[in-house]
């Protein structure tokens, strides 16, 4: 049995803190590499995808029109994805740090 003294106690509650600040951080980072391993894996489908339809293309015109309709979802994917970790990576600031720090 552990005997519990003013000065444990005082290091128990000083810890609490650091607890839930790795916690929070933790979460967060789980959160943002499970977001960018389900981004990477829509990106090399969009990419398979694209292979594919290139193949079965035998008109210039139609390889421009594919290959410009690829850049241009790629382009709002990373948009879009680039918005999804900023969020990730705000919460965990808040989480994180106090409100009083900026």
């Amino acid at each position: 049995m552990t005997k519990t003294t003013p000065l444990s106690g005082l290091a128990t509650a000083g810890m609490e803190p650091l607890t839930s600040v790795g916690r929070a951080f933790i979460e967060g980072w789980v959160e943002a590499s499970g977001e960018i391993a389900a981004f990477l894996g829509r990106r090399i489908q969009s990419d398979i995808d694209l292979q594919r339809q290139i193949l079965q293309c035998r008109d210039p015109a139609e390889l421009v029109r594919i290959q410009t309709a690829f850049v241009e979802k790629a382009v709002e994917d990373y948009r879009a994805e680039t918005g999804k970790l900023a969020r990730i990576g705000h919460a965990m600031r808040e989480a994180v740090l106090p409100a009083d720090t900026d």
